[in-house]
């Protein structure tokens, strides 16, 4: 199965006052996480988990997103996977109107059986249809940088991510 895009817009859940900023990114960081399939590349596999993961977000199912953490995960915010997972339960319960635009700027494997991918995502309360929209709406713009690693030598799981703000030129 192959994904040629590397952007999507699919809407998720949506976003409260006070919910906030780390309410999205933890919610994000859960929702791109990878995991693969035998018959796939291992690029092909991440980059079509982070369209099921989003997905999963948009259906509110957090126990689709579970199997995409690694139960070793730990991120620098002091997030182990259970507490990632709870965090992310929470956030999707309070918000239902949020839409997710994503780029998958570079993914790059280490080694056979660790990986590294870079994406983009903008969170905003109305849908991104492409990212030229991005310098008109009022969206929270992220960039993430996931550790990933193929587990039980099938899957491929989050093993820590780091987020910070990204600029709409960064999606352009």
């Amino acid at each position: 199965m192959a994904i040629s895009p590397a952007r999507h817009s699919v809407a998720a859940a949506p976003r409260r006052r006070g919910s906030g900023r780390v309410g999205a990114t933890l919610v994000l960081m859960v929702v791109l996480g990878a995991c693969g399939d035998d018959n796939q590349d291992p690029k092909a596999a991440i980059r079509a988990l982070i369209v099921q993961a989003e997905q999963a977000a948009e259906a509110h199912e957090i126990g689709d997103l579970k199997p995409l953490v690694a139960a070793s995960y730990r991120d620098t915010q002091g997030h182990d996977r259970d507490g990632i997972l709870r965090l992310a339960q929470f956030y999707l319960l309070q918000n239902r109107s949020l839409h997710l635009f994503s780029t998958i700027k570079s993914i790059a494997l280490d080694d056979p059986e660790t990986a590294r991918a870079t994406v983009l995502v903008a969170v905003s309360t109305t849908p991104v249809e492409d990212a030229t929209q991005l310098l008109r709406l009022r969206a929270e713009l992220l960039r993430f940088e996931l550790r990933l690693a193929l587990l039980d030598g099938a899957r491929w799981r989050v093993t820590t991510a780091q987020w910070r703000r990204a600029g709409p030129e960064d999606f352009l």
